[in-house]
């Protein structure tokens, strides 16, 4: 599909990992808030990788 395609579900892995750490954190979940806080630096990374870094030949 392309990077560009990718990226853009990282970003939107990245938003659901952020609303996932939420409500972990409002419903004294903290297992899900860490495990998703991890998540939140892999989908980090990979918009990194896909949107901002350019393309390494």
């Amino acid at each position: 599909m392309g990077r560009r395609t990718t990226g853009w579900g990282f970003v939107l892995f990245t938003i659901v990992s952020i609303l996932w750490i939420y409500s972990g954190l409002m419903k004294d979940a903290m297992p899900i808030a860490a495990m998703n806080a991890v998540l939140f630096l892999i989908n980090g990374w990979g918009v990194w990788r896909y949107l901002i870094r350019k393309e390494q030949p």
